[in-house]
């Protein structure tokens, strides 16, 4: 017990002669106070700079071409319409366009070199020049005619110039005067051709009558009558043919053999020793 008493005591002793070590302490920093930037100006955002190049494959004024095919085609369009053949003069056809002046240089040349408009410069006046210039019964008689072949003409070409033609092709059909294919849809005219009247001779209403009495035999009963009077038809008669029936799949089916797994068989030769364990 004394031991323990006196060890005590030592370290105490030691412990207050002991030279002192200060703590080290850590600071903190104080936080920075917030900055207001509601004073500071905004930063400039950054302009793009476009860089426009010049189209060199297109005019400046793109509505300038535009407007005169725009005009030409009204003006085809009311030449053809008209159907006149006197034509219409540049005032009219400035009035027509309502251009609120003279005809521009563009269009007169254009209008004047298309090949669909005919221009007389005696005059002055435009016409429409179609591709038929057929525009009475007596002119289109005239034309079929005057043709060197046997081509129809087209009634879509010819109602270009002559657009109230349908109702004189309905009755120069009747009158045998031309001959008319129709479409099958509307039955309108399609295609006009010239009839030759001299190539039709004039047939006796008697045998007439006499044709329309002959009735036609049957497909059944057409073989029998031909053979009756000597002749070879050239189809088979119906009553005597013989049909085959039709015969299935007359191949046969292999049999399924179901085979079973042979394994080693490369010693087969070989004598089972394995009884013998």
């Amino acid at each position: 017990m004394s031991e323990l008493n006196a060890s005590a005591a030592a370290f105490k002793k030691q412990a207050k002669t002991a030279e002192v070590i200060p703590r080290f302490r850590v600071q903190q920093q104080p936080k920075p106070d917030p900055i207001d930037l509601s004073d500071e100006e905004p930063a400039k955002k950054k302009t793009k700079i476009e860089i426009v190049r010049p189209i060199y494959s297109q005019p400046d004024a793109l509505s300038s071409g535009q407007e005169v095919i725009t005009n030409m085609h009204y003006a085809m369009q009311y030449l053809k319409r008209d159907g006149n053949s006197a034509g219409k003069t540049s005032a009219e056809l400035e009035g027509y366009l309502s251009l609120g002046g003279p005809l521009p240089a563009s269009l007169i040349h254009i209008l004047r070199k298309n090949e669909r408009i005919h221009y007389d410069s005696q005059t002055d006046t435009y016409s429409f020049r179609p591709v038929y210039n057929v525009r009475s019964a007596p002119q289109l008689l005239a034309l079929l005619e005057a043709q060197k072949t046997c081509s129809g003409l087209s009634v879509k070409d010819l109602r270009e110039g002559w657009p109230n033609c349908i109702e004189e092709l309905d009755r120069l059909e009747k009158e045998g005067k031309i001959l008319l294919i129709r479409q099958k849809k509307d039955d309108r005219p399609r295609t006009v051709w010239k009839s030759n009247i001299e190539y039709a001779p004039h047939i006796d209403q008697e045998f007439v009558d006499i044709f329309r009495k002959v009735v036609v035999p049957g497909r059944d009963q057409l073989p029998r009558e031909l053979q009756s009077l000597g002749l070879k038809p050239t189809s088979v008669d119906p009553a005597t043919a013989i049909y085959r029936q039709a015969k299935g799949d007359t191949k046969q089916k292999k049999p399924n053999k179901k085979l079973s797994k042979v394994t080693n068989t490369h010693m087969s030769g070989l004598k089972d020793l394995g009884m013998r364990r």
